[in-house]
């Protein structure tokens, strides 16, 4: 490089790059390291011809904490020209600074406090730049402070938890040392001190409330040195209300009415208790105070205010201190709570109206009250019996007393024939035991509550078939899974099994079921080695008694080969347990897949159900698959059949029960999901097959008739099916009434059987006995053609042959006019000669075919002829 000035002072830098590959830090070392000469003629620090000499007295003097200057006197030498200037440098910084050549002095400033410079200075001339002289020199120390004033301070009153806050940003200047915390005050006294990095307080009263006004939350910036000026914000608290407390309660009376109010502001006393909330305590209880004149049903309830008010009630008895409960609730109309209980005259009742401690907790509300006189409870709710061994366990939800305590129940049960059972317990108990009941006898069990009024209605009746202790275990049966082959590795998605459990009186509570290879090997299962897996049961057919359960696993991955079977234990309700174990039941096979790894086969499609009597036929869309399973309901009944059926008949059903069924299609790698169901269809008694089935030709058409029968099944139409030749079939439905039907569209000459089907709800009866058959047909087509030749006294009539129609044409007819000669020919005729005519008369001519339904549309006419004697022949006199 070229030093463009003589005493310019450059740095230069040597990097290497390396010889290796790119990494996300760069090139590597390789190649990048050594020893590296650096050769600058004419930058080797020798005396430069023609420049001036150093400055003398060159010397530093320091101002304070943030300069320093710099003095010296002119050069010795002035080199090859007069000093035309100074440069001046410093270290910390690439500046240089050129002065005139009278300069004798320079100030450095903005220096920082307590630090060491490199300060210089060379002479300059028009050759060039000297020599530089170098002094050190260091700035003053800095005087200790303490920090500036925090900034931005603002304060608010929080009203939900009764806290004043205030928040803040750190000072401009921290001062000398760094900010060690913040000064807390309040009203002037000081409360204590928060770390360096807090920007926010919460202050909580000692007394549990601040006094309503003006208060002044103070925050200062301390450090090593001392403590910043005080920065000040003023929050106002608001007046609490007037029933805040209490001591203070706000009397209501009368037996109705409604009173605003608002717990905004509102506070928790020490001596207020916790309110009946589900979901937190609130804490801004606002009391009233009720006596009742008279006794009767009280309630209290809350409304109004913000869509999401959200308030909490409750009523005591007692002192503040020593208050006990009597009702309470919380959300009942939406957010807003509603109590009711049994009020006695002259007791005074405190209700207390609190909220969360959240948004809708506080805020305005409207309170409202009303007393009911006393009446009868109401009915016990929520009643369950329990059987036993000639006995019930009965068990209730306490009935409202509606203005009166209730003081008793009487539990009732009742056997069809009137046998009553009952018992009487106080006005406190739920549960009642019944006894001296009929093992096997159905009783309809009641609860009755009794005050001082009267007593309520019954409540609902539950039936309870007292028994002898169940000592039958549940089976276990039907063990199945949607897998059937299983690769070890490349396989996906879950495994469902099944169980089928019955127990005369229902399993108890949830199984579960286990699945694992036979031989007990274990496998890495995410968390550890496992050789089991287990889940609970959930029952997807049937009830607790009769009931298919099944339980779904993620496929176990990298799952020891072999045979995997499914274990369980169920209980029923009476202690007896039933169990399998391990290898009893294989459920799939885990093997590698000797093709690929291979599916199950989609569910099957459009499955439809035809009723029958105590049976179903069931239909699907076929596919390739080597079974079917037909699924029933209700119940846990299934019908399994091959691959290559596209129905199935499901016997054994019960009439007049409406059934649904879905399809499951197998193959060899497992199940597939259930189809949508069928629609529901409920078997019954079909109609029997009609008799005495006839058929009567028409044309194109045949008129079936046959004689119905009544029993067993209503009939609602008969379906009447047409049988021609080859596969030629039609069907027409007739109404329940009818016992002929007319079936068109059938082809004249061709051949017909008939059978009659009877139809109902349930089905269709099985077809009758085939009819007579029968070949429909119709009369001849109409002859075409027809010419005449004229005679002598005579005429040759000549026509086309018409189509039988069904029926072989039997005949023609030819007519004459006028003079309506006839003369009939046989079926192979197409020409005859009409006699007896007039000769020099003009006649025409028609023709008509006969067959053995009848006669053929008459032809056309044909163009006139006059019969004439042949010229040059006489004719012989007589």
């Amino acid at each position: 490089m070229t030093i463009p000035d003589t005493g310019d002072s450059w740095v230069l830098t040597v990097e290497g790059v390396g010889q290796g590959t790119w990494s996300a830090g760069g090139y590597d070392d390789y190649g990048s390291l050594g020893t590296y000469t650096v050769s600058a003629p004419g930058c080797d620090g020798a005396q430069v011809d023609g420049v001036p000499s150093a400055p003398n007295s060159v010397s530093a003097a320091v101002d304070g904490t943030d300069s320093l200057t710099m003095s010296w006197s002119a050069p010795d030498l002035a080199g090859d020209g007069p000093v035309t200037g100074y440069l001046v440098t410093r270290s910390g910084t690439d500046t240089t600074e050129t002065l005139p050549a009278s300069a004798r002095s320079h100030t450095f400033t903005g220096l920082s406090a307590g630090t060491t410079y490199q300060l210089a200075v060379r002479a300059v001339n028009g050759t060039g730049a000297g020599p530089a002289v170098v002094v050190n020199a260091t700035t003053n120390q800095p005087l200790p402070a303490a920090p500036t004033a925090p900034r931005t301070v603002t304060g608010s009153y929080n009203a939900q938890t009764g806290k004043l806050q205030a928040w803040w940003s750190e000072p401009e200047n921290a001062g000398t040392s760094p900010i060690s915390g913040y000064a807390i005050y309040l009203d002037g006294g000081y409360l204590g001190q928060l770390g360096a990095t807090s920007r926010g307080v919460d202050i909580t009263s000692g007394s549990g409330s601040f006094a309503a006004g003006d208060h002044v939350i103070g925050i200062a910036a301390v450090n090593a040195v001392g403590t910043s000026p005080r920065s000040d914000v003023t929050v106002t608290v608001p007046p609490r209300p007037a029933n805040d407390d209490v001591a203070n309660a706000e009397v209501l009376t009368g037996t109705d009415g409604t009173v605003a109010g608002d717990n905004t502001y509102a506070t928790r006393e020490s001596t207020d208790p916790t309110p009946p909330s589900a979901y937190g305590a609130g804490g801004h209880s606002v009391w009233y105070a009720w006596t009742p004149a008279d006794d009767g049903q009280a309630s209290f309830a809350t409304s109004g205010g913000a869509s999401n008010r959200d308030t909490t009630l409750a009523a005591y008895t007692g002192s503040p201190g020593a208050l006990t409960q009597i009702a309470g609730n919380d959300d009942t109309n939406q957010y807003h709570a509603a109590i009711s209980f049994a009020a006695k005259a002259g007791t005074r009742y405190l209700i207390a109206v609190d909220g969360f401690n959240t948004t809708g907790g506080t805020g305005p509300f409207t309170l409202s009250w009303s007393q009911q006189p006393p009446s009868a409870p109401a009915a016990p709710l929520n009643v369950q019996a329990r059987s036993g061994d000639t006995s019930a366990t009965v068990t209730w939800t306490a009935a409202v007393a509606n203005g009166s305590a209730v003081t008793g129940y009487t539990v009732t049960a009742r056997a069809a024939d009137d046998e009553t059972h009952s018992a009487d317990v106080g006005g406190t108990a739920t549960s009642a035991v019944l006894t001296g009941l009929t093992n096997g006898r159905s009783y309809a069990v009641t609860v009755t509550a009794t005050n001082a009024v009267g007593t309520s209605p019954a409540s609902a009746a539950v039936d309870v078939v007292p028994d002898v202790p169940d000592t039958q275990a549940p089976t276990i049966g039907g063990v199945a899974s949607n897998r059937r082959i299983l690769d070890p590795y490349y396989h996906s998605g879950s495994v469902t099994v099944r169980m089928h459990f019955t127990d005369d009186r229902g399993v108890d509570g949830t199984p579960v079921i286990s699945i694992g290879p036979n031989s007990g090997a274990s496998w890495y299962g995410g968390g550890g080695f496992v050789n089991s897996l287990s889940a609970p049961a959930t029952l997807s057919k049937g009830d607790r008694r009769d009931g298919i359960w099944t339980a779904t696993f993620l496929a176990p991955w990298s799952a020891p080969t072999g045979s995997w079977s499914a274990w369980t234990s169920v209980a029923d309700g009476g202690g007896n347990t039933s169990s399998t174990g391990r290898g009893v039941d294989t459920i799939f096979v885990v093997a590698p897949d000797p093709l690929e790894p291979g599916l199950a086969p989609a569910a099957p499609r459009d499955v439809t159900a035809t009723p029958g009597e105590g049976r179903a036929q069931v239909s699907w869309s076929p596919a390739s698959v080597t079974d079917y399973t037909i699924w029933v309901s209700p119940g846990t009944r299934s019908v399994t059949v091959d691959g290559n059926q596209k129905s199935a008949v499901v016997e054994g059903l019960d009439d007049d029960t409406a059934y649904t069924f879905t399809v499951v299609a197998g193959n060899r790698f497992g199940e597939s999901l259930e189809s949508a169901s069928s629609i529901a269809v409920t078997p019954g008694l079909v109609p029997a097959s009609p008799t005495g089935v006839t058929a009567a030709a028409g044309d194109r058409s045949a008129t079936v008739s046959w004689r119905p029968r009544y029993y067993p099944g209503d009939v609602t139409a008969y379906r009447v099916t047409a049988r021609g030749p080859g596969d030629e079939v039609r069907t027409v439905t007739a109404d329940a009434g009818a016992t002929s039907l007319v079936v068109d569209g059938l082809t004249n000459g061709d051949s017909y059987i008939f059978d009659v089907v009877a139809l109902n709800d349930h089905g269709s009866s099985q077809p009758s006995a085939a009819s007579n058959s029968v070949v429909p047909a119709g009369v001849p087509t109409q002859p075409s053609a027809v010419t005449a030749t004229r005679g002598d006294r005579s005429a040759t009539v000549t026509w086309t042959q018409a189509e039988g129609n069904g029926a072989p044409v039997t005949g023609y007819t030819v007519t004459s006019s006028p003079g309506g000669i006839t003369r009939t020919v046989g079926p192979d005729v197409i020409s005859t000669t009409i006699t007896g005519l007039t000769n020099g008369t003009a006649y025409t001519f028609t023709v008509v075919a006969t067959n053995a339904v009848g006669d053929s549309p008459v032809s056309e006419t044909s163009a006139p002829v006059v019969p004439a004697t042949t010229p040059g022949r006489s004719r012989a006199s007589r």
